[in-house]
């Protein structure tokens, strides 16, 4: 049987992923920055970002 609380945690983390992913995104739609810019300030791949704004 599963432990309920690691998918809480799973589910918990998996929220604050899109959370950062969302607040990368609106920084990089609320600026006059490039695409490598912003995912560097974000610490992220700037093709993950790229991806992300045309999700």
């Amino acid at each position: 049987m599963s432990c309920p609380k690691y998918r809480l945690t799973k589910k918990l983390t998996e929220m604050k992923e899109k959370d950062v992913e969302e607040r990368i995104v609106a920084r990089y739609l609320t600026n006059d920055m490039s695409y490598i810019k912003v995912a560097d300030e974000g610490g992220v791949d700037y093709r993950s970002l790229h991806c992300w704004v045309k999700d």
